[in-house]
């Protein structure tokens, strides 16, 4: 992949739901590009599609036309087996109810990314610098039931990065309170990273999409391209 392609490429995706006798449009010819480093936030209300654009581009769902290509592959001509691939390695979520599981430790949900992408349980620098990046080193062997509502989303920002996937996906719907850490504090929008400051968390050739309805997206001062979507 050439460091000018989109990592993430939508052309005229369209979905729509039948419920009962009537067909509802969630996506209605909708063109993205995502490049490598670039971070998008989409900002709608609820119910205008944002969702179903995630699930979409993850391959969790299939739209009802229309292209997508995630990291120069074509969705549409992999198999389910492929796409769980792809999320394995190259896609990550970070769901906006976290989905932690309740028995594991937050090492342990966290390790599980690693598990499934085939990565060694030994922990590497990338996971040290992960965790000492979102404030979760002290808080690594207790279950979600002993985590706060932060440190759970933290968690669940942990587990979607440490595999270096090209890109992420936000959903950040439900519009729970920002934390106010720092620069410890990837929940809220930041400037979007350069691929040539070492500096920078993004890793080359990787990018993100944060779905929020949440006011606060739209500040001019993030360092974010926006993009909005509406109902109907």
């Amino acid at each position: 992949m050439n460091d000018g392609q989109a990592i993430i490429e939508v052309r005229e995706l369209r979905k729509i739901y039948r419920v009962g006798d009537v067909d509802v449009a969630a996506l209605r010819g909708l063109d993205l590009d995502v490049l490598p480093a670039e971070f998008l936030s989409i900002v709608g209300p609820s119910g205008s599609g944002k969702s179903t654009l995630f699930h979409i581009i993850g391959g969790l769902a299939p739209p009802t036309s229309g292209r997508v290509r995630v990291a120069d592959r074509d969705l549409a001509t992999m198999t389910e087996a492929g796409r769980t691939r792809l999320r394995r390695r190259t896609v990550s979520f970070v769901f906006q109810k976290f989905n932690l599981l309740p028995n594991l430790t937050a090492r342990d949900n966290i390790a599980v990314a690693r598990h499934l992408a085939g990565l060694g349980p030994k922990p590497d620098a990338q996971f040290e610098e992960v965790v000492r990046l979102l404030g979760i080193a002290r808080r690594l062997d207790h279950k979600p039931n002993a985590l706060s509502g932060g440190e759970q989303q933290r968690v669940a920002i942990a587990r979607a990065i440490v595999n270096h996937p090209a890109g992420r996906r936000t959903d950040r719907q439900s519009g729970h309170r920002q934390l106010e850490s720092g620069a410890g504090n990837p929940s809220r929008p930041q400037r979007t990273p350069r691929p040539d400051n070492p500096h920078d968390h993004a890793q080359p050739g990787s990018g993100g999409l944060w779905a929020s309805y949440c006011a606060h997206a739209r500040r001019a001062d993030c360092g974010w391209r926006l993009t909005a979507t509406r109902r109907g």
